[in-house]
């Protein structure tokens, strides 16, 4: 933690900021210079003081008050209050506690001249002060007395104290696990099942979760958090299921369970509970997501804390557990299957052999492979990245039922969901070249903070949309985004109807590929919206309503890819829609093209043809009544007879 809090020191120190130099004063303490590194033109005057940016705020009293500390303790002298004051102003104790506070000798000077005014020239003063001044006066308290009330009018004068104390409080790193007081008052036990896959180190994990009295799961992914949900209800241990965007009772919302199942950015730190679950420890180390790992282990408020990843990482959660005090235990595991790698190639599709899971890293080859496989005579289930968690669920099901048909799996690489696999088969395999590909961290972020730049919203709610988790990639999604922040800038409530017109619901079964792609961004925009509803419950209201509709839209999907091979042969053919009249403009490369990569859909292209009817309209218009309004005028060359040259 230290190299951190010395480069965010850095990176404040070569902004020249003021905070910097005030929140390192008073870290340091008084007697310490603060020497500032800049960049750019060099400044001779070594002595500027920063502070004396900041004027003092006029304090001006109320002139409705009523004099109650005249009442209680007569009227005081104003040449006997100078004299305490010049007493207290002289006293080197206030002088060092001035600056503990914040106030460097510029800002006591004017702070002391400020405090002396407003005691000598205010008619109507605090009735606190008012007593404490007469108090002073008659013997009855000591002139250090003033201190709290001269340090309250510095404050007032001079607001940017109070944010002092917070900046202090928000950069100091050292000691992250006092952070969560709540988890440092019990005695935690760490039990790290440490293994590779396919160990069982899971499975041990949650039949402890299962049979404790509480418990919470942290899952990396909505989809494990969803399966551990669902396997925990089964077997009669009531569980709520808590997403980004989801919330599912186990019984109903007024009573929830004792068990919970989430993803690991939504544990709530403040319970408590008997067991905890983190899986995928090793995730720590993700520069993205790696904090949401770190705050479960340090912060999670549980007598047992379960956490399952790979041997690598007992390094780390042990270092960790030195900080926080807590007692750790190792299992290990070995895998319970031998990995074998073939010496030849599948060669070819016709090959493949019950319980074969074919790996594609993209969704053509996924197309490709399920229709070549399925034209032989086999069922296949497919899975893959932007299909709804609960058709996910199905297709797994379906591979993993022992008196199913469906023996083969085609899924993208995204796929950790305790299948039960013969081998794995990757339809291609590449090496990354680091001068092509990086890792962006922020780009997601800051995509969003520029399509919602114009939209006049608060710098919270800014934030909150920016830390949206939408497909950038996906055309309709990121259209619904902007069209949500518009409604909220507008403090328009945001109903399940307005949605529904503006995604054309009800929705028609797919005819091809592309209407399934399309019904899957339309599955992540009512996501979106569930998402929203946790963080502005005033104007998103209507997520019960939404998760009705993702409901009946899922089985929608998951019909669909049951029938995938039909979907497949209609968009070779060229069945785009039944409606002839979106066939007819829906007609070249452009357009077909981006239809069949999904980042344009028939509503969309229906949209855009009726903007450039109006608007070709328009400018016809235009140019008739310009012609119209323009005085005829004869040339001189049309009325003049041209001779031919002669030829030579």
């Amino acid at each position: 933690m230290i190299p951190v809090k010395r480069c965010v020191a850095e990176v404040l120190m070569r902004r020249n900021s003021f905070f910097h130099t005030a929140l390192l004063k008073r870290c340091l303490g008084p007697g310490f210079t603060v020497v500032e590194q800049c960049r750019g033109k060099s400044n001779n005057d070594n002595n500027v003081n920063i502070t004396t940016l900041f004027k003092p705020v006029p304090v001006k009293p109320n002139p409705d008050d009523i004099n109650v500390g005249l009442e209680l303790s007569g009227a005081l002298v104003k040449n006997d209050i100078q004299n305490i004051l010049d007493k207290f102003f002289h006293l080197k104790e206030v002088k060092t506690l001035s600056l503990e506070y914040g106030l460097d000798n510029y800002l006591q000077r004017q702070a002391h001249e400020s405090f002396r005014q407003y005691c000598l020239q205010t008619p109507t003063l605090p009735v606190d002060l008012h007593v404490i001044l007469s108090d002073i006066l008659q013997g009855a308290g000591h002139i250090t007395d003033l201190f709290p009330y001269f340090i309250r009018h510095a404050k007032q004068i001079f607001p940017h104290i109070d944010c002092l104390d917070d900046l202090r409080k928000i950069s100091d790193l050292r000691t992250p696990a006092n952070w969560y007081p709540n988890a440092r008052q019990k005695n935690r036990k760490i039990i790290f099942h440490a293994g590779p896959t396919n160990s069982g180190k899971t499975y041990h994990a949650l039949k402890s979760f299962m049979s404790a009295s509480s418990g919470v799961y942290c899952g990396p992914l909505k989809l494990l958090a969803v399966e551990v949900f669902n396997k925990s209800n089964e077997n009669g241990t009531a569980c709520d299921l808590i997403t980004g965007e989801d919330r599912r009772f186990a019984s109903n919302e007024n009573e929830p369970s004792s068990h919970v199942a989430c993803t690991v950015e939504m544990v709530n730190v403040n319970s408590s509970y008997e067991i905890a679950v983190i899986d995928e420890i090793q995730l720590m180390k993700d520069y993205g997501r790696g904090w949401a790992w770190t705050r479960a282990l340090l912060g999670v408020c549980a007598n047992e804390i379960h956490v399952c990843g790979e041997p690598g990482a007992v390094g780390l959660v042990r270092a960790l557990c030195e900080t926080t005090g807590d007692t750790l235990e190792v299992h290990e595991y070995e895998r319970l299957t031998e990995l074998k790698v073939e010496r030849t190639a599948l060669i070819s599709l016709s090959n493949v052999m019950p319980g074969d899971c074919i790996v594609c890293f993209s969704k053509n080859d996924i197309y490709t492979v399920s229709r070549v496989i399925e034209s032989s005579g086999k069922e296949v289930a497919v899975i893959y990245g932007s299909l709804p968690p609960g058709t996910k669920l199905a297709q797994a099901a379906k591979f993993n039922d022992p008196s199913s048909s469906c023996k083969i799996l085609v899924a993208t690489d995204a796929i950790g969901m305790g299948l039960n696999l013969n081998r794995d088969i990757f339809v291609s395999l590449c090496t990354v070249d680091d001068s092509l590909y990086f890792m962006c961290d922020m780009q997601d972020f800051k995509f969003l903070a520029d399509m919602i730049q114009h939209v006049n919203l608060p710098l919270r709610a800014r934030y909150v949309f920016c830390c949206a988790p939408i497909n950038k990639k996906l055309p309709l999604v990121c259209s619904m985004f902007l069209k949500y922040a518009r409604q909220y800038s507008r403090n328009d409530y945001i109903s399940a109807q307005w949605v529904q017109q503006n995604i054309g619901w009800p929705l028609a079964t797919p005819m091809n590929i592309q209407d399934l792609m399309n019904l899957e961004a339309i599955f992540d925009v009512l996501d979106l919206y569930l998402w929203l509803s946790y963080r502005f419950q005033d104007l998103f209201r209507d997520s019960p309503t939404i998760r009705e509709m993702q409901a009946d839209l899922d089985i929608i999907i998951q019909n669909s890819i049951i029938a995938l091979t039909k979907l497949l042969r209609n968009t070779e053919e060229g069945i785009v829609s039944k409606d002839p009249e979106i066939l007819d403009f829906a007609q070249g490369k452009v357009s077909e093209s981006l239809i069949a990569q999904g980042r344009l859909t028939l509503d969309m292209l229906e949209q855009l043809h009726k903007e450039w009817a109006q608007k070709n309209q328009s400018v016809s218009e235009k140019l008739i009544k310009e012609k119209a309004k323009k005085p005829r005028t004869t040339k001189l060359s049309e009325t003049t007879t041209r001779r031919k040259p002669k030829k030579s």
